[in-house]
């Protein structure tokens, strides 16, 4: 899916799952991106979050800085699951 991000946060805390008694942490970079979609009239707009552990690829492929995702347009493969398993930096 081509999409260019619009807007990049960090999110962390923890969470308790309904099924188990223990707290799970979290730490994603989430991305705001609009793209196209043949089933919107205009553009659609999404988020991609990724596991900050495994976002250091990408955010080197735009000088080091998350914030310097905003603004680009990436190529992202998703998983069968919705997990971000490639991505190319279009422009």
């Amino acid at each position: 899916m081509k999409c260019q991000i619009v807007g990049v946060q960090r999110k962390t805390g923890s969470f308790t799952p309904k099924d188990r008694n223990e707290k799970v942490d979290y730490d994603n970079i989430v991305m705001h991106c609009v793209h196209k979609d043949m089933h919107v009239a205009g553009d659609a707009v999404d988020t991609v979050s990724v596991k900050a552990s495994e976002a250091g690829e990408l955010i080197a492929a735009v000088g080091g800085d998350m914030r310097g995702l905003v603004g680009h347009v990436f190529d992202f493969d998703f998983s069968k699951f919705g997990k971000m398993v490639a991505f190319e930096l279009v422009k």
